[in-house]
C-alpha cells in the first residue's frame, strides 16, 4: 500500500465525510476544538510519519543506485583499463612485426646484388675458360697433313714396337 493511500484511509477513517461527525463514530455532537486540534495533531503524525518513511526509501533507492552506478563506473574504468593494456600490447607487437618485415624487405631486397656479388668471379672467369676450351680443342684438331705420307701402312707403323700382351717392347 502507498503512503498516499494509507494516508487516505487514516483520514476516512478518522473522518466520515459529508456527515460532518467528527471523533468517535456514533456521536452526533458539534466537534469541539480540543477534538480538531486532536483529530489534525494525529493527521499530522501520521502525514509526518509517513513523509519520513518516503524519504527513507527515497533515501535509500538512491544509495542504492548509487551504488549501482559506482559498481557500474568502476567496471566501466576497470575494462577501459584491460583494454588499453591490451592496446598497448598489440601496439607493441605491431611495431615489432614492422620492424622485422622491414629488415625482411631490406634482406629481400638486396639478394639480388649478393647474387651478382657472388657471381661476378665467376663469370670474369667464364671468357677465359671458353678461349682456354677454344684453344684446346684447336690443340686435338690433328694438323692438316703436307700430302708426303710414308709408304708403309698405318697398321704396320703401329704395330712396330708392340708385343702381343699390348704393351710396348722396348
Amino acid at each position: 500500500m502507498t503512503e498516499h493511500e494509507t494516508l487516505t484511509e487514516h483520514v476516512d477513517h478518522e473522518t466520515h465525510i459529508g456527515s460532518g461527525e467528527f471523533g468517535h463514530s456514533g456521536s452526533r455532537a458539534e466537534p469541539t476544538p480540543q477534538s480538531v486540534a486532536e483529530q489534525l495533531n494525529s493527521l499530522l503524525v501520521s502525514a509526518d510519519g509517513a513523509a519520513r518513511r518516503i524519504v527513507q526509501e527515497a533515501e535509500a533507492r538512491a544509495r542504492d543506485q548509487l551504488a549501482e552506478a559506482d559498481q557500474r563506473i568502476r567496471w566501466m574504468e576497470a575494462e577501459a583499463a584491460r583494454l588499453s593494456s591490451w592496446s598497448q600490447q598489440t601496439e607493441q607487437m605491431l611495431h615489432a612485426l614492422s620492424s622485422a618485415v622491414g629488415e625482411f624487405r631490406r634482406d629481400v631486397e638486396a639478394v639480388p646484388q649478393r647474387i651478382s656479388e657472388a657471381l661476378n668471379p665467376l663469370a670474369s672467369h667464364v671468357p677465359v675458360l671458353v678461349r682456354q676450351m677454344e684453344e684446346l680443342m684447336g690443340a686435338l684438331t690433328p694438323p692438316a697433313s703436307n700430302g708426303n705420307a710414308p709408304a708403309h701402312s698405318v697398321e704396320a707403323g703401329w704395330n712396330e714396337g708392340w708385343d702381343q700382351s699390348g704393351n710396348g717392347g722396348y
